[in-house]
């Protein structure tokens, strides 16, 4: 399915208040919330369609995720996550809650179900852990109050400097900087405690040791009241949200990839195309990744020293492969499941696990493997897509696994990159098999994504799944905003906020806030988010 418009020759022709570079979710986020101020506002994408993270491709019948999964608290009307989705979406998206039990953690001794709603998931924790309930009362206390205080981190970037360092001082910035695992080692001394509150972290891509604890608990708060899945598949996000830019005088454009930002005596002015053709704009801004921004698109000149000093000390997030299956049956197969996702773990020590894993992936057992079911979760998916059920089967994967292959084309890889995928795909097979015995030789259909796919896919530079790791030591020096060295030019994304869909997608409003705050604080107060 491809959304967004194919290159016109008269694109070049007009000079736009603001041209946005790629169109995953924080990008179309910016775009519509400018376009519904009245500004001129075009958006480049380079891949053949729109949507970034929430596209989906279709092989042999089957329809794939790339990167939507399931979402929080967006089956509430009232949140102010779903008036967002709402707003730039022209009220045209919707989402059906998932099952009850939204998660289930599985460990080798035993499972723990994360059922929707703070009392469910108090419940179940109690019923393992009784002698732990002063410790999961105060973790639950915790989530949402470090969770509040991301939203204060957003007004900080987003806002005017002057009132942004008031929004700032809200910022319980001590838990960004501490390790998930720390604070969690405060308020309990079980490790398998511990282990399982930290069950989701292939959710923001770091155990609890090397995790930031404001990125375990914006995640764990997110979910904490269940999942939910988009209506018609995760596609409809950005067919819906390209649809309101576009009624509202926008125009999104496929297969145009962007060279380079063009700069003139310190402020942005437009674009040149890697097809070698320049647009004008009056504002630029960038949703392709701090690293792919600076390394590729911006010119060395207008880099100040102190900014590429800290950008050489970023790392990425963690690489994962994804492994989609294709069955030719209804969800019959599945036996009753009731479609919430599986997080499979070796053992109860994450760090470790990790660690032994990335040493020797041959020798021993992933360190989580992530189970979903897209074709439980759409309550459309039988109309859609007939009689068809469609796995992915997710692990982490380490990029330079894939150093020989670097630089080559999807589909002109060899026999060896092939052979290489199996050998790692086989243990996460082999997993899915052991929870679900009965779709052992069922798949019509079989396909593994490396660092590599996502590389050619989303144009990352290493694979990596959520931008730039969320450490701890991250968040000691958070300087990334959407506001730049370079007037008129502005980053957006996951790595200027926070990982995920919605992370991406909220920063995607603080670039906007930054860029018109007056007029985008407006819009906020309209839908009664603020």
């Amino acid at each position: 399915m491809t959304i967004g418009s194919r290159f016109q020759p008269d694109i070049v022709e007009k000079r736009y208040d603001v041209i946005v570079i790629g169109s995953g979710i924080s990008g179309l986020t910016v775009a519509s919330f400018q376009a519904r101020q009245g500004r001129s506002v075009l958006v480049l994408e380079k891949h053949y369609t729109a949507g970034g993270a929430t596209h989906t491709y279709r092989r042999r019948g089957f329809e794939g995720d790339s990167g939507l999964h399931y979402l929080g608290q967006v089956h509430d009307k009232g949140n102010g996550l779903r008036k967002i989705f709402d707003f730039i979406s022209g009220e045209q998206l919707s989402f059906a809650p998932m099952a009850d039990e939204y998660d289930r953690l599985v460990y080798p001794d035993k499972s723990y179900s994360l059922r929707a709603g703070p009392e469910n998931f108090r419940e179940e924790l109690e019923r393992h852990f009784p002698a732990e309930r002063r410790a999961i009362a105060a973790y639950l206390k915790l989530l949402p109050s470090v969770s509040k205080a991301l939203e204060y981190r957003a007004m900080r970037k987003g806002l005017p400097p002057a009132l942004g360092f008031f929004a700032g001082l809200f910022e319980k910035k001590r838990y960004f900087a501490a390790s998930t695992f720390s604070v969690l080692r405060s308020l309990t001394s079980d490790e398998r405690l511990i282990s399982v509150l930290a069950g989701q972290w292939g959710d923001y891509g770091l155990p609890p040791k090397r995790s930031s604890f404001g990125a375990h608990a914006a995640v764990a708060h997110h979910y904490l009241s269940g999942g939910s899945f988009p209506r018609g598949g995760s596609s409809e996000v950005a067919r819906t949200i390209v649809a309101s830019i576009e009624a509202n005088g926008g125009k999104v454009v496929v297969n145009k990839g962007v060279a380079r930002v063009l700069v003139r005596k310190g402020v942005a002015v437009g674009v040149e195309l890697e097809s070698g053709e320049t647009i004008l704009g009056k504002k630029v801004v960038s949703s392709a990744g701090i690293l792919n921004t600076y390394h590729r698109l911006v010119d060395r000149e207008w880099v100040p020293p102190r900014v590429a000093d800290k950008i050489s000390r970023l790392r990425p997030s963690l690489s994962f492969l994804t492994l989609t299956l294709g069955i030719r049956r209804d969800a019959s197969c599945l036996s009753s499941h009731p479609g919430g996702n599986l997080w499979v773990h070796p053992g109860y020590n994450h760090d470790e696990n990790l660690a032994r894993y990335l040493r020797d992936p041959r020798g021993n057992p992933p360190p989580l493997c992530y189970i979903g079911f897209p074709s439980l979760k759409d309550p459309t998916w039988k109309d859609r897509m007939g009689e068809t059920t469609v796995i992915h089967v997710m692990g982490v994967a380490d990029y330079a696994w894939f150093k020989p292959w670097i630089g080559t084309k999807a589909g002109e890889r060899g026999d060896d990159y092939m052979e290489a995928k199996e050998a790692l795909t086989r243990p996460y097979r082999a997993t899915l098999y052991r929870m679900f015995p009965q779709l052992e030789g069922q798949a019509a259909f079989q396909e593994t994504s490396s660092p590599l796919t996502v590389d050619s896919y989303l144009n990352t530079r290493s694979g990596e799944q959520y931008g730039l790791e969320y450490s701890s030591e991250r968040f000691q020096d958070d300087w990334i905003a959407p506001r730049t060295s370079i007037r008129g030019f502005y980053l957006t994304g996951q790595d200027t906020l926070m990982n995920g869909i919605a992370g991406a997608m909220m920063s995607g409003v603080v670039t906007s806030m930054a860029m018109e705050p007056w007029a985008t604080c407006s819009q906020l107060r309209a839908i009664r988010y603020l």
